[in-house]
Parts: C-alpha cells; structure tokens; sequence
C-alpha cells in the first residue's frame, strides 16, 4: 500500500486511500467497507443509509473522480468514518469574496466534500473527519486554486449540522440539483 497509509490518530487509526488495489490487495479493509454501517440521527437515517450505500457501492466505481479517505482502525479491521473529495466551484457573494481577498470574479475554485460519515459504532468526531479532508485541500490548494472548501448537504438537517458550531459553514450563491444551497468554508493555506 506504498502511498496509501497516512500517519495515525492518538487511538491508532490510519487514513487509507480507497482504491481498487486497496480492496484487491487488502481483503481485510474491503470487509471493513462491507460493514460500514453511516451514523445517523431519527430524523437523519436518510443521509445516513445514502452514505453508507455509496461507501460499499459507488465508492470504487467513482475512485477516478471522487478520491475517498478511509479513517481505519486496523487493530479492529473497522472503518471508523469516511469522507470523499472533488474538484468543484462555488460561487460566492461580493462580501465574501473580498474578506478573503479573492478575485472579482463571483465564481471560486474549490475541494468539494462529496460525502462524509462516520461509523455508528465509532467515537470519532466529525471534526476529526473534516480537519483531515481540509489537510488534504490544503495540499491541492498548493498546486492549483482553491480557496474553499465546500459540500452540499444531503437535507435540511445535514445543512443545520455544518452550518452550526464546530464547523461554521456559510451559504453559498450555488444551489445543488435539489435546490439547497452549497456550503461554503474558507480554505487557510
């Protein structure tokens, strides 16, 4: 798994990127894939049962196009949570693109979070989950634009989640193909 494998958290969890090879070679970590099962609250089992039918289904499928992270504890073969990352755009109103001293163009290159959940049985936060994805569009933002880091949330709930502290997201001019509002976070480089 030469670049797959990132550095651990204090509990033992690595980060694996999730590929073809990876299932192939790694029958252990598909099983953990397999057994994914999303968080979810009653109102949010919807979000939750989506996320984890495109772990197992689509994930491998759309690995070309939609790089998937897996936080795995691999003392325990378990996928802790999960998250998958795009290129994509948002467009962003005048005020917020002059505080962070963007162009005048309405329209800003950013790493779109596609999906992001982590295992019902997991003690991990969400938190934890995000800094990393932000860690990586970090590294992107190095070699091409980005100035945010952005996802369009599964429902109403999703988007209360994100909007609200810890993670402070904003409200976006773009609207997703059901008619919310993509969300929006600075990317500090």
């Amino acid at each position: 798994m030469q670049g797959q494998l990132t550095g651990g958290l204090d509990s033992g969890q690595v980060w694996v990127r999730w590929t073809p090879e990876v299932a192939e070679q790694h029958p252990n970590i598909a099983e953990a894939v397999a057994g994914f099962r999303a968080k979810g609250t009653e109102r949010g089992k919807a979000a939750a049962l989506a996320a984890t039918r495109w772990l197992r289904e689509r994930s491998l499928p759309n690995y070309r196009t939609t790089v998937t992270w897996l936080m795995l504890n691999p003392a325990e073969d378990f996928v802790e949570g999960y998250y998958s990352l795009a290129s994509a755009q948002v467009e962003l109103r005048t005020d917020h693109r002059k505080a962070l001293e963007s162009s005048e163009y309405p329209i800003q290159p950013a790493a779109l979070i596609t999906w992001i959940a982590k295992d019902e049985q997991t003690q991990i936060t969400g938190k934890q989950l995000l800094a990393h994805a932000v860690g990586i569009a970090v590294k992107v933002a190095q070699l091409q634009g980005v100035v945010a880091i952005v996802l369009d949330p599964f429902d109403d709930e999703t988007a209360k989640i994100w909007r609200a502290a810890p993670y402070n997201f904003k409200s976006s001019m773009t609207r997703s193909a059901d008619g919310r509002r993509r969300l929006w976070r600075h990317l500090v480089i």
